[in-house]
Order: C-alpha cells, then structure tokens, then sequence
C-alpha cells in the first residue's frame, strides 16, 4: 500500500478531469447539459473518462498492494481535527431529511427523510465518540443507509435522462462516496475495515470531488443558476466536506505505524524451579 502515492495520484488525475470538466462546461456542453457536437466535444470526453479510468486504476494498484492490516476507527482521528468533519456531515444529513420530508410525499423519499435526519445525529454522536475509540454498534450504518437512499431517489429522480453527462457522473460521484463512507464507518458498527480498503476509497472520493462535484458550480454558474436544484447543492456541498476528510485520512493512514506492535515475552522466572527441585528428597542407590 502506497499511501503518498495514492494522495497524489488522485489529486492529480482528479484536478486533470476537474479542469476537463471545466472545459466541457465552457465549450461544449449547452444550457440542457448535453454535448455539441464536434471533434473538440468528442476530444474532451474521450480525456475526462481516461482522467477518471487512469485515477481509479491508479489508486487501485496503490491502495490495495501490501499485507492487509485492519484498523480501528479510533486511531483514526486525532482530538483537534475530526469533529468539524462529523459536524459538517450531521448538517447536511440533517438539512437533506427535513427537505425530503417538506417536500416529497413519496415513500422513498420519506424513509430516505427519516433516514437523513437520524444520520445527522449519529454524524455527531460520532465525533464525540471517534477519539475515545467508542463505537456505535450497528446504529453507525445509518448513515450509510441514508446515502444510499440519496442515490436511489437521485437515480429514480434522473434514471429518463441517464444519457445527460452530467447525471451520469454525479450518480458515479455519489457511488464513491459511498464506497468511502462505508469503508470508514464500518469500524464504527464493530466491523473491521482494512487499510488497504480505506486508502483506495478515499482515494476515489478525492478524484470524484474534483474531477465532477466541484466543477457543477462553475455549469451551473454559465447556466445562470437556472437549473440549480437542492440535490445539486447539497451534493457540491458534501465533497467540500467529503474531499477534506478523505485527505485527512489518507494522511492518517500514511502516519499509523507500518507493523503492528509485537508484544514482548517475559522470560520465565527460574528461582521457582529452582527452589523445587532442592527441596525434593534425595534417593539413594540401590546395590
């Protein structure tokens, strides 16, 4: 597991399909999110899927190489810089449950409502438990549960138009983040999840949320905010958080020690065995 390497890699096939993306947005893509046609749209397509295929690939063979190691979700975090993250993460689960729940009458959206509002709750509860190396039991898959939900009801939301990029890319977007918030919360239910596991999806959470999340805002800003819906919003919203995180723990990741500590042995106490065997009796010969 090359975990600087993985960082790395992933910053830089991420930011190189973010500037892509860029591209797209300024040039060849118009105001309904589909692709003009021409040699540049084609060009420009065919670089931003070898960006994120080469960045997968990559962070792939760098995390997923070496002995495997579990961890634990306390060791993780450190008492100065995780709890903002958990926070964050609360207030945006939390604000995704009350819109669903003023504004969607359907049942997936209800329980995906009732499901972001018990998250933003246990986002919380987990940063005040993270540093104490507590758990949460199985209420820690909640989250997960909820973002889940999210691309559910985003796929059933968008699955007519799948053929537009952009709905493609988020919904790809939204399955890495996923892949990373199991992987890290999985420790958090009194599961193991191995460094290996962690160090590859962090990895695509840092590609996604530059090469798609980030770059919506500058779409939606040529677009003049037309188009601009809450899921988009909190979506831009969740990489800014997701993207930090996922490099705080890559960065952990790299500081934990590389084998695990082998306890000492005792050399046994031989004055016991001693003592035994000059106190038993001494038995003579016989002729």
């Amino acid at each position: 597991m090359k975990i600087k390497s993985c960082l790395a890699g992933a910053t830089i096939f991420g930011i190189a399909a973010g500037i892509l993306r860029l591209l797209q947005y300024f040039f060849t893509i118009d105001e309904a999110g589909f692709f003009k046609m021409g040699i540049f749209s084609t060009l420009l397509n065919i670089g931003l899927i070898v960006a994120l295929g080469l960045g997968t690939l990559w962070i792939v063979i760098c995390g997923f190489g070496g002995k495997k190691r579990e961890t634990e979700f306390g060791a993780l975090f450190t008492k100065k810089s995780h709890r903002t993250y958990f926070i964050l993460l609360g207030l945006l689960a939390f604000a995704d449950g009350i819109h669903r729940f003023l504004n969607f009458a359907d049942r997936l959206n209800r329980i995906v409502a009732i499901l972001g509002i018990i998250a933003g709750v246990l986002w919380i509860l987990l940063g005040n438990r993270a540093v104490k190396g507590k758990t949460l039991g199985l209420w820690a898959a909640l989250p997960v549960l909820h973002l889940g939900g999210m691309i559910l009801s985003y796929f059933w939301q968008t699955y007519k138009y799948i053929h537009n990029s952009e709905y493609i890319l988020l919904t790809l977007g939204l399955c890495a983040f996923l892949l990373f918030i199991l992987a890290l919360l999985k420790p958090a239910a009194d599961g193991f999840s191995t460094r290996q596991r962690l160090c590859a999806t962090a990895g695509l959470a840092v590609i996604f949320s530059w090469g798609v999340f980030l770059p919506v805002m500058v779409g939606q800003l040529l677009k003049g905010f037309k188009t601009l819906t809450f899921s988009e919003l909190h979506f831009f919203l969740l990489a800014l958080v997701l993207l930090p995180l996922a490099v705080y723990i890559l960065k952990r990741l790299s500081q934990l020690p590389k084998e695990d500590p082998i306890e000492e042995v005792a050399a046994p106490d031989l004055s016991h065995l001693n003592e035994f065997l000059s106190d038993l009796p001494e038995i003579d010969d016989e002729e």
